[in-house]
């Protein structure tokens, strides 16, 4: 499940400086800058507004490279699948089905054939 909100400012005071940790639990990915009066505060950002904007750009620039690392893994993952190998034989089949078996594992392994499957032509 993707997160509906990418940053969020948590505006702590006095009493409130556990919520982002907890927020976190459930929203592993959220980005949020914690406003505390607390300076020592693992999650506290400074409220001086230059310093509040800086954070905030940062932030943005971090929520996007994560969104574009987890869209080249994927076409990376769409184009080195075993989805990308096409064949109708039933035994090339039954190789492909093997091949996703063992990708999980360490295994190594050797396919061997006769070369030139290419389209008739």
């Amino acid at each position: 499940m993707e997160n509906e909100v990418d940053l969020v400012i948590f505006d702590a005071g006095e009493e409130n400086t556990n919520i982002f940790p907890i927020v976190k639990t459930t929203y592993p990915d959220l980005v949020g800058i914690v406003l505390t009066p607390h300076p020592d505060d693992e999650y506290a950002k400074p409220a001086n507004q230059e310093q509040l904007v800086m954070a905030v750009k940062f932030a943005l620039e971090t929520i996007r490279l994560r969104q574009e690392n987890k869209r080249l893994r994927q076409e990376l993952q769409r184009a080195y699948s075993f989805g990308s190998l096409v064949s109708s034989n039933v035994r090339m089949q039954e190789i492909f089905h093997l091949l996703a078996r063992v990708a999980a594992t360490d295994a190594t392994v050797l396919i061997q054939g006769e070369s030139g499957t290419g389209s008739p032509g």
